[in-house]
C-alpha cells in the first residue's frame, strides 16, 4: 500500500513539473523584447551586445554574421536573430513572435 502511495506521489511530481516546465517555455522570450526593438540597421555587433547581451550562437559565414538568441536549445520558445553584414553592421532582424 506504501508503495502505490509513494508511485503516485513521485508521478504527480514529475508530471507538475512537466507542466510547470512547458509554461515556462512558451511564456519566455529570447531576449529583452523591448532590447530587441532598440537593434536597428547600422548598429555594430559591441553596440547589439550592448542592448541584448552575449548571443546564444554565433554563425559566421563568408558574407554575413548572424547573432541567435533563444530556441529549444536555450530553453526559450521564441528565436530572436540579428544579422550582420561582413563588415560587422546589422542589415536586418528576425523574431519569430
Amino acid at each position: 500500500m506504501m508503495r502505490k502511495a509513494t508511485a503516485k506521489i513521485v508521478i504527480l511530481t514529475l508530471a507538475l513539473g512537466c507542466v510547470v516546465w512547458f509554461i515556462f517555455l512558451l511564456t519566455s522570450e529570447a531576449t529583452s523584447e523591448s532590447g530587441f526593438e532598440l537593434v536597428s540597421k547600422g548598429m555594430t555587433e559591441a553596440q547589439v551586445r550592448g542592448i541584448l547581451g552575449v548571443p546564444h550562437g554565433v554563425r559566421r559565414d563568408p558574407d554575413k554574421i548572424t547573432y541567435a538568441y533563444g530556441g529549444f536549445t536555450h530553453f526559450r520558445w521564441c528565436t530572436m536573430e540579428v544579422f550582420f553584414d561582413k563588415t560587422g553592421l546589422v542589415v536586418s532582424k528576425f523574431h519569430d513572435h
